[in-house]
């Protein structure tokens, strides 16, 4: 009746559709879904294999019939018990062979007997690997490799951001700000910015969103406060987000002030001229509101003092929005005049409203301050300036902001002599809380030593009250002459002050040397006490082969210093959180203790084997339970792949080498532990009888090892059946045979199955997704190409597309291209200014319209143009097209070319430009222009102009004015750019190598493989002999000394291109010969000792290695910024630094200082060659 139930199996398939359904829940976690659903699968899958093949191999199993068993459980060479009365037993055999199958183990102890047997196993092997293999790893696979696509994407955008800024030479201390801030970003968001998540959201949506959101920034103003709701939540749309680093400046002084921030979370702080911090605002605070009602410069520099999170307002958003809003744009108006007319202002007397001859903004303008009045000499000018601060104090803490009618809060440095209250029209800042006075508290909570570390110098700070605090770099302990006592006390109060207040930084050398310390040392632990608890305990005592009689555990107890150590240090080590790193020893006392990290740290130091004393057995026995009870250091193997995964988080470590060294230590570790089990299961340490001190019939008894004194024998051993298990290699030469056995031995291949697809699918994700970007590129490529195929497009115009494309994958990796964002678009403006005006300063300084105007201007125009790759012979601008764009070039030379393209005019090089007509006046291009080598322009529209003259009103009227007088409208018409000599053929082909990457004909045979080319291209670079010509080639020689002249000597007066057509085949025959060398040498080694012609075919390739060594000192190469070096003196020094070492240790000749120790009269003719051989192939 059983049988003809198994239609119920078909029930199964509810088992797939449900985890497909959760795993299209958006909302679950996928991880845990597929781990569920594959342990579910598999062992719904071993179970019904053990099932069949128990009723393949015992029938009759049923009530009043007498069960026969045959076929496989009647196996000869197993101590297989059938039939048997205990189904546990039975179930156990069953399922062992199905997992030995499933998982391709095999060891050979069972296998089929019967046709039908044999047919069920068939079923069974692709079943298995359908399941285990194919389900299992491959989604594995997939679910490593879409985990990881996110870093692999981020990391590819970082390497092109600092391959590009190299190219740029942009300054060091900026290229290092810039990856510290996509390093934060990643950490703090994952490479996602925030804005634009919700755009799939219908408007209303967002908007709901973003009021909810952002609703508390605006209400902390009376500027936007209790205006329209519709305007309101319009306005929390604009707000976007942005994240500082601590000295990160965020808007400097005399920038053109068009955003409003909000400091969502961090602390900001205001610095004078001369770099020193006066002023500091937290949380809550805003400023710039009136930037975006006036025309206002930044009149002070702003920074971030700690990790901030902004939230930032554009004027042109708002503007936008007021557009619709007439009567909120009235209103706003009027209260920013008032703002400047009331009394009560903190601005009042300390700024005034000039007219626009005042300055090139017609702006706000820095009035003259008071401070001094009524001030009394000091004796110091420590105290002039701390009195001066107080006096400031005094006269301004009555004053109420007119906007929030709160007090002022704002902590105030003491060393500013100047009044920096007086230069922040541009500046405004708002209280952070509500209607209450006692908002300013939070300056209060921030201590003397946070703000010190914060910053950049270390500064003694008094708090004048709950809202204020004065700074000064100056300020010392009163101390009275003679009282050395007392000065002691105060000095020893420091000390303890400062220990008990200092805390390690995370991000330190020594926090970065203890992290890999602690785990080398948690890794060997986890070896060292799993083996004592195994091997350690033999009958006869403990094992000598690793310690001295029962003192044996010394070493162990020593590792148990550093444990506790790390526990301390846990303690005085800062914590990362949003704001920042938390270095308040409170904080992260608590922050530790109520974590399980604390809990897990404790337990893996408590001192359990003591509880062994307790025990009433002595000798081995106790030994053993001592060994046993020291297995709880094992706990802190947690902090093994919490390390690796911090590793891994970081964007500067080679990921490959970081998942081959995790994959290596987690091999290492299970396989190890699982030996460790495997013997302990046979021989468990605990048995008093030491004549039956391993399991009667268990692997190690059957192997012979049982009556052997334990030793790393028995390890290896061990180690060898644990590991061809888990690799289902299964040689079958050591097999359980107890019952206990092969339940372990089934959960030792199922852990090795897991394990090894692991680390499959851990390093094809690895590899998947650091190849994805071009792999992305590549279809794009493919998919222009057929459409210009497809629609007929020349082949002169088909190739010159496809190079571009190549060019800027080579320039920026794919990352960015026309009509999207830029590069770096997600950074903070200040940063993003600085970038774009170390690229485009050297040009736009060129431009008569741009020279003696404010620096700040040419910042905002720098961010606005856009730099534009061309490759040579690509038209940049016809005769007669209609551009409003000036083209300024940085790098390479362009031709006017005549209107049929068939004579060239005049050349242009770096720094020129073209394109002020059509700029100012919107005329037609004069001339066609084409690029003669790679050209890097940098391009400014007529509308980003615009943009830029907006903020600059007086700047704005000077273009306008010019625009307006005839003669300067004539005279740009008439002038021509460009030179008639231009530059030498020597510079022209130097810039043709610059911004390539590479040399062309290796772009093409990367890309190109169907493009018309060159049929060859030079193969030397010679330099001639005559006296003039030879001063270029002799004086590097000159340079160096007597030694290297000598030895230069070898050198010939040509180099190799890389691009000739013979370099390129002689590099494909140099491949040919590697391979032979490892084929010949491993044969002759092996097999063929006595072969005389293998061994001279082997001399000869040895002869062509070093020919090749010869040919690489002249071999020409790109330096660091991409230009090809030929001097043969310099392509030596290259290849001597780089591979030249390898090289010769790959081909030294080790066989002939050998041959005086090998060659002997006893020996005969032919075991030379053979010795040899072994000697070359090690």
């Amino acid at each position: 009746m059983a049988m003809f139930q198994l239609n119920r199996l078909l029930r199964t398939y509810r088992i797939q559709t449900f985890f497909d359904m959760l795993e299209m829940e958006l909302g679950l976690n996928t991880v845990y879904i597929r781990t569920l659903k594959y342990t579910a699968v598999s062992w719904l899958c071993l179970h019904v294999m053990a099932c069949g093949w128990f009723a393949l191999g015992c029938t009759g199993k049923h009530w009043g019939i007498h069960e026969d068993c045959g076929g496989w459980t009647a196996s000869t060479g197993t101590n297989f018990l059938f039939p048997n009365n205990n189904t546990g037993y039975e179930y156990v055999m069953s399922v062992y062979w199905a997992t030995a199958t499933s998982t391709s183990t095999g060891y050979g102890d069972v296998h089929a007997q019967t046709l039908s047997e044999k047919a069920y196993s068939i079923v069974a092997m692709l079943a298995g690997v359908a399941v285990f293999f194919g389900m299992i790893l491959g989604g594995m696979t997939s679910m490593l490799t879409n985990m990881d696509s996110q870093r692999a994407g981020f990391t590819h955008r970082l390497d092109t951001i600092k391959q590009y800024l190299i190219e740029e030479d942009i300054p060091e201390n900026a290229q290092q700000q810039i990856m510290n801030y996509y390093n934060y970003f990643w950490i703090r968001k994952r490479g996602v910015q925030s804005e634009g998540i919700f755009d799939i959201l219908p408007f209303t949506f967002r908007a709901e969103i973003a009021f909810q959101t952002n609703k508390g920034i605006l209400e902390k103003t009376q500027f936007f406060s209790h205006h329209n709701v519709g305007f309101m939540r319009m306005l929390t749309l604009g707000l976007k987000p942005t994240l500082c680093l601590p000295n990160q400046v965020i808007a400097v002084r005399g920038d053109s002030a068009s955003q409003m921030c909000f400091v969502h979370r961090g602390e900001i702080e205001v610095i004078s001229e001369d770099d020193t911090p006066i002023a500091s605002f937290r949380h809550g605070k805003i400023f710039g509101e009136l930037s975006l009602i006036f025309n206002v410069p930044r009149t002070v520099t702003i920074r971030a003092a700690t990790h901030c999170d902004l939230m930032v307002l554009e004027k042109k958003d708002l503007h936008t929005i007021l557009n619709h809003y007439p009567e909120v744009m009235k209103r706003l108006h009027e209260m920013a005049q008032q703002r400047f007319n009331s009394p009560n202002s903190p601005l009042a007397g300390l700024v005034d409203v000039g007219s626009s001859q005042d300055g090139m903004f017609g702006h706000l303008t820095t009035g003259p301050t008071d401070d001094a009045d009524g001030a009394e000499p000091e004796s110091s000018p420590g105290s002039n300036r701390r009195a001066s601060s107080v006096r400031r104090f005094d006269r301004r803490k009555q004053s109420v902001d007119p906007m929030t009618g709160h007090r002022d809060s704002i902590m105030v440095s003491s060393d500013a002599g100047r009044p920096y209250l007086g230069s922040s029209a541009g500046m405004d800042i708002e209280d952070s809380i509500g209607e209450s006075t006692g908002s300013a508290s939070l300056s209060s909570h921030l201590s003397t030593h946070s703000r010190s570390m914060s910053r950049a110098g270390h500064r003694k700070s008094i708090m004048i009250s709950g809202s204020v605090e004065l700074l000064n770099a100056n300020l010392e302990p009163p101390v009275e002459e003679g009282a050395s006592c007392a000065w002691c006390r105060l000095k020893w109060l420091d000390v303890v002050d400062w220990v008990s207040s200092h805390v390690l930084d995370p991000t330190s050398i020594f926090c970065r040397c203890w992290d890999i310390f602690i785990n080398i040392l948690i890794f060997a632990v986890c070896l060292i006490h799993s083996y004592f608890a195994a091997f350690y305990v033999t009958r006869k005592g403990a094992n000598v082969g690793w310690a001295v009689g029962s003192s044996g555990f010394i070493a162990s107890y020593l590792m148990d210093v550093p444990l506790l150590m790390d526990l301390v240090i846990r303690l005085r080590t800062g914590v990362f959180t949003p704001n920042g790193v938390l270095k308040d020893w409170g904080s992260i006392r608590t922050h530790y203790v109520r974590s399980w990290c604390f809990v897990l740290d404790l337990c893996s130091i408590l001192p359990l084997e003591l509880f062994a004393l307790a025990s009433h057995h002595r000798g081995t026995v106790r030994l053993g339970l001592v060994a046993c009870l020291k297995l709880n250091r094992l706990i802190k193997c947690y902090k093994i792949p919490k390390f690796f995964t911090k590793v891994e988080e970081s964007l500067h470590m080679n990921i490959l080498l970081a998942r081959s060294l995790k994959l290596f230590a987690y091999i290492i570790l299970f396989t190890h532990w699982c030996s460790c089990l495997l013997y302990a299961q046979s021989c468990p340490g605990f048995n008093t009888d030491k004549e039956e001190w391993c399991v009667e019939g268990s692997w190690v008894d059957n192997q012979g090892l049982s009556l052997k004194e334990v030793s790393m024998h028995h390890y290896w051993i061990s180690f060898y059946f644990a590991t061809s298990t888990m690799t289902s290699t299964g040689y079958g030469d050591i097999v359980p045979s107890t019952t206990t056995g092969r339940v372990l031995s089934m959960v030792v291949m199922i852990v090795g199955l897991l394990l090894c697809g692991y680390c499959v699918s851990t390093l094809a994700a690895t590899l998947a997704n650091m190849d994805a970007a071009r792999v992305e590129y590549q279809g794009r490529l493919t998919a222009a190409r057929q459409f210009m195929k497809d629609h007929g497009i020349c082949p002169n115009l088909r190739r010159r597309v496809v190079n571009y494309m190549v060019l800027m994958w080579r320039k920026l990796r794919g990352e960015a291209v026309a009509g999207s964002m830029g590069l770096m678009h997600d950074m903070p403006l200040a940063l993003q200014q600085d970038v774009a005006f170390e690229e485009a300063k050297a040009v736009l300084e060129q431009v008569p319209l741009f020279q003696q105007t404010d620096p700040y201007f040419l910042r905002e125009l720098a961010v606005r143009s856009r730099a534009v790759l061309y490759a040579p012979g690509d038209v940049i601008v016809y005769s007669g097209d209609i551009t409003r764009d000036l083209h300024m070039i940085r790098k390479g030379y362009c031709e006017i070319l005549t209107d049929d393209l068939a004579e060239t005019i005049s050349l242009m090089g770096p720094g020129q430009y073209f394109g002020q007509l059509p700029l100012l006046f919107g005329d037609q291009q004069p001339d066609t222009i084409r690029s003669k080598t790679y050209v890097e322009m940098i391009i400014l529209t007529r509308d980003d102009l615009d943009d830029v003259l907006s903020k600059y009103p007086l700047v704005e009227k000077q273009f306008d004015d010019l625009t307006k007088i005839d003669d300067f409208h004539e005279e740009l018409r008439r002038s021509k750019p460009g030179n008639k000599e231009g530059p030498s053929k020597a510079r022209i082909r130097a810039y043709s190598q610059i911004a390539a990457m590479a040399d062309g004909k290796q772009l093409d045979s990367l890309f190109l493989p169907n493009l018309n080319r060159k049929r060859s291209a030079r193969v030397f670079k010679v330099y001639p002999e005559e006296a003039g010509e030879n001063k270029e080639y002799l004086e590097p020689f000159r340079q160096e000394s007597k030694a290297v002249r000598i030895l230069s000597k070898v050198l010939m007066r040509r180099t190799f291109m890389t691009s000739g057509t013979w370099f390129r085949i002689w590099i494909a025959l140099r491949q040919v010969m590697s391979a032979a060398s490892t084929f010949t040498y491993t044969l002759q080694a092996a097999f063929m000792r006595e072969s005389w012609p293998l061994f001279g075919f082997n001399i000869g390739l040895d002869v062509c290695n070093f020919v090749d060594i010869y040919i690489k000192l002249h071999a020409a190469f790109y330096n660091d910024i991409q230009v090809m070096v030929t001097h043969p003196l310099e392509t030596a020094r290259h290849y001597i630094k780089t591979n030249f070492l390898m090289d010769i240790i790959a081909s030294f000749p080790i066989e002939l200082l050998a041959i005086p120790f090998i060659t002997d009269v006893r020996m005969r003719f032919s075991d030379t060659p053979r010795s040899i051989s072994i000697i070359r192939f090690s």
